[in-house]
């Protein structure tokens, strides 16, 4: 489908990851059983899946059954026969891989493909990729040649007689053949503007099932895919290099493993039949409600745009933070300006029924000199009754010089169809109270041609005083002067505060100098009492000491030490 982008890039929900009735594993009602379609049946399947496109949440689908273009083929040959049933959605093709690992755990990998390539080179892809076991180009007899060379030992889960039936073998050998990981490179790198190699992360058969000891294996692909399939927003930041509570310990050395580059993580519905039956998702039926959000057009290039910048392209979840913005604010985003005639007078002479959506980021209008830059917002001020002097507005004062402003209609269309604004090009009302502020490009030069003045400045001044609440404005007829009486009024309550400080602050000094002086007296107080107890114990000693010396000059005394020394 040839899209049409009237507002550039918008968000919107791709499906990286669905699978089709060409797919072996497939869990619908019915199964493809030829690309040509020479069947009815074959046609009513393929129809039942545009239908089912058309139907599920999703602008854009990703077909990725595993090693088969099949389903993308049957649709391409339907697309081409007449009375076709029209396909609104975008759909790429791509296709589901395993890489070999040998006594690793298996490795799923994915390629998304233009919708611009071939079937001859996708047929040229395929026979570019080397089956592991036997060493051959994969094709369908390589395949059964597979899985017959298997040992019983890995066998045990396959159903059907792959000795002596050929589909049997094939769809069993889809479910446990390996490529070689330099095969699948060498493919990818032959087709660089139409390829995109993809890896599961954290999905089924996913790079985080492998262990530390295996990591050089995985370091290897990390480096060499562009996109990565991931289970949540969370995980998908990491790749995005933005730092979180829970990635900040490691987000460098996973950023380094990537080769220093954010990549783009995405999550797809893995469907196995059109629409959800028990466990069994349909198309654009998201695990946990985490849809894929990318902003850019529905074209490869819009998504190796994404790839370029994914932290500002892509988010996983029910909402984007600027969709859920638009809708609660959206009788503040514009959605169209619609301009007509409404005079036979000027017919065919300048606007007739035109007609030009705006994006809801658009920040900026650029072209060359004389493209209609400013005429474009010169028409915009205008209906939303700008008081800009006309002399400025170059392109309304030339339909109010030729008094044709009356016969031209403009229509300002917001996002929510209830505050939307029309008017005629004439000249605005000089007492209406304008809505927005507009500064045209030749009032601007005025303003900035003079170094040496404060005209610009003034100009905003102005534009940030008409913004004041009234019951702020003080009184205040200008920027100037409002400024001035709110400082006075802050700077009154700057003093006010600064005396507050000093007097707390006189009070706490107070406080100290009467606790250390209250302190002093109790020390001085407990210093003398001890003083007085020390010199009693001292008169107390000196007493003993007296007594003692006065009892051995007593003559008792005396005659008890001489009969001790006679008895010696």
């Amino acid at each position: 489908m040839e899209a049409k982008f009237d507002k550039g890039s918008e968000w919107r929900v791709w499906d990286f990851h669905v699978h089709t009735p060409a797919s072996f594993n497939w869990s619908g009602s019915r199964k493809l059983s030829n690309t040509d379609l020479n069947s009815d049946e074959d046609k009513e399947i393929v129809d039942e899946m545009i239908e089912a496109l058309n139907k599920a949440d999703a602008d854009v689908f990703v077909l990725m059954d595993y090693f088969t273009f099949d389903g993308w083929i049957a649709l391409q040959k339907r697309l081409s026969m007449p009375n076709h049933p029209k396909l609104l959605k975008v759909v790429f093709p791509g296709i589901e891989l395993r890489l070999a690992s040998h006594k690793l755990p298996r490795l799923n990998a994915h390629v998304v493909f233009s919708d611009k390539i071939t079937i001859t080179e996708l047929n040229d892809f395929k026979s570019r990729l080397t089956l592991d076991l036997v060493g051959k180009p994969l094709s369908d007899l390589s395949l059964i040649k597979y899985i017959r060379e298997l040992p019983p030992s890995q066998l045990d889960s396959i159903d059907g007689d792959i000795i002596n039936n050929d589909l049997d073998a094939l769809k069993a050998s889809k479910q446990k053949a390996e490529l070689t990981v330099q095969s699948w490179k060498e493919a990818v790198n032959m087709y660089p503007d139409k390829a995109v190699p993809y890896l599961a992360w954290s999905t089924h058969g996913g790079a985080t099932s492998f262990t530390k000891d295996n990591y050089q294996y995985v370091f290897d692909l990390m480096r060499f895919a562009n996109i990565f399939e991931v289970k949540n927003q969370e995980e998908a930041l990491t790749f995005q290099n933005i730092e979180t509570d829970s990635n900040k310990l490691f987000l460098d050395e996973f950023q380094y493993c990537l080769g220093d580059k954010p990549c783009l993580a995405v999550r797809g519905s893995d469907a196995h039949r059109f629409k959800t039956s028990g466990e069994d998702r349909g198309y654009a039926v998201f695990p946990g409600n985490n849809k894929t959000w990318i902003k850019a057009d529905t074209t490869f290039e819009g998504l190796l745009q994404a790839i370029r910048e994914p932290s500002n392209r892509s988010f996983i979840g029910d909402k984007p933070d600027k969709l859920k913005a638009i809708e609660g604010n959206s009788e503040k985003y514009l959605d169209r300006v619609c301009i007509s005639n409404h005079s036979s007078e000027t017919a065919g002479e300048w606007f007739e029924n035109i007609e030009q959506k705006l994006n809801s980021d658009l920040v900026a209008i650029i072209g060359n000199k004389g493209s209609g830059k400013s005429a474009f917002i010169d028409i915009i001020s205008h209906v939303f009754e700008d008081k800009t002097d006309i002399k400025y507005n170059n392109f309304v004062k030339k339909f109010d010089t030729l008094n044709i402003g009356g016969n031209y209609k403009v229509n300002l269309d917001f996002m929510s169809n209830s505050e939307n604004l029309e008017s005629y090009l004439s000249k605005n009302d000089a007492n209406v109270k304008d809505r927005i502020t507009y500064i045209p490009q030749g009032y601007f030069e005025e303003l900035c041609s003079d170094l040496s003045s404060n005209a610009f400045q003034n100009q905003i001044n102005s534009i940030v005083f008409s913004h004041v609440p009234s019951d702020k404005v003080l009184g205040s007829n200008d920027y100037n002067a409002f400024i001035s009486q709110d400082e006075r009024t802050i700077n009154k309550d700057i003093l006010d505060v600064k005396g507050r400080i000093e007097l707390i602050s006189s009070e706490i000094v107070s406080y100290l100098n009467k606790t250390t002086s209250e302190n002093e007296v109790k020390i001085n107080n407990s210093l003398a009492l001890e003083r007085e107890k020390l010199e009693k114990a001292s008169n107390e000693m000196q007493g003993l000491n007296t007594d003692i010396y006065g009892s051995l000059d007593d003559p008792l005394m005396k005659d008890v030490e001489l009969a001790h020394m006679e008895m010696r």
